[in-house]
C-alpha cells in the first residue's frame, strides 16, 4: 500500500503513453485522475497507521549504485512529517488536476499538460518519501524539471518562455548549493541514509550537551579554588 501511491500514478502513465492511440481521452482522464483518487486513500490509511498510531515505515528495495563503501538503494521512509506532507501533496495536487482539466478544456494539449502535472506530483512525492540523500536530490532535480516544462507549457509566449529560463537559471543555482552539501555529508559521514544521518544527529547533539556541561563544570570548579586561593 505504501509504494501503490508512487508506483500507480507512474503505471498510469506508462500505460497512457503506450496506449494514447487507441485509448480515448476520456478514458485516459478517468485512468489518470482514478490513479491519483487511489493514492489519496492509501495515503489516508498510511496517516492513520503512521501519525495516529506513532510508527514509521522504511522500505528498502534494491541497491543501484556501489561506490566503495557507499551503498545506495531504493528506499522510501514514512515517518509523520513526510507522511504529512505527502497527503498534502497528493490532495492538493488532485485539485489542481481537476482545476486544469475545466481550465483548460478547449487546449488541444490539455492531455500533455495533465502528464506533466502528474510527473510533478510523483517527483514530489519521492521528494518527501526519499530514505537518502541521493535519491532526495533525484526528486529534487525533477520537480525542477518539471517545473521548467510547466511554466514553460506555452513555449510560444514570450512571457512564458523567460520565465521558465529564469526557473531553470535559479534552480540550478540551489542545486548546486545541494550537491554540494550532499557530496560534502558522503565524505565525512560516509553514509546518505536519513535514519543514519537522524541517528548520528541525535548522538553529536547528545556529546555536544555532554561537552557542555563538563566545560561549565570544569570552569566553575576553577572558578571557585582561584576564588578561595586568593581568600587565603
Amino acid at each position: 500500500m505504501y509504494l501503490l501511491i508512487m508506483f500507480g500514478p507512474i503505471f498510469t502513465l506508462i500505460l497512457i503513453s503506450f496506449s494514447y492511440n487507441i485509448l480515448s481521452l476520456g478514458f485516459s482522464y478517468s485512468l489518470l485522475f482514478g490513479s491519483l483518487s487511489l493514492s489519496l486513500i492509501c495515503c489516508s490509511f498510511i496517516v492513520y497507521e503512521v501519525v495516529y498510531l506513532n510508527s514509521f515505515c522504511l522500505i528498502e528495495l534494491n541497491s543501484w549504485l556501489n561506490l566503495g563503501v557507499l551503498n545506495v538503494k531504493w528506499s522510501f521512509y514514512f515517518d509523520k512529517l513526510s507522511t504529512f506532507m505527502l497527503f498534502l501533496i497528493i490532495f492538493i495536487s488532485l485539485l489542481v488536476h481537476f482545476f486544469a482539466l475545466d481550465y483548460l478544456n478547449e487546449d488541444p494539449h490539455l492531455s500533455r499538460f495533465l502528464m506533466l502535472l502528474t510527473l510533478f506530483t510523483i517527483f514530489m512525492e519521492i521528494l518527501v518519501t526519499s530514505g537518502n540523500l541521493i535519491q532526495f536530490f533525484l526528486g529534487w532535480e525533477g520537480v525542477g524539471l518539471m517545473s521548467y516544462l510547466l511554466i514553460n507549457f506555452w513555449f510560444t509566449r514570450y512571457a512564458a518562455s523567460n520565465s521558465g529560463l529564469m526557473a531553470i537559471i535559479y534552480n540550478r543555482i540551489g542545486d548546486s548549493g545541494l550537491l554540494l552539501a550532499v557530496c560534502f555529508i558522503c565524505f565525512i559521514l560516509e553514509t546518505t541514509d536519513f535514519l543514519c544521518l537522524f541517528l548520528l544527529t541525535k548522538f553529536a547533539c547528545g556529546i555536544q550537551i555532554k561537552l557542555f556541561y563538563s566545560y561549565f563544570f570544569f570552569f566553575r570548579c576553577f572558578n571557585n579554588f582561584t576564588f578561595f586561593r586568593s581568600y587565603w
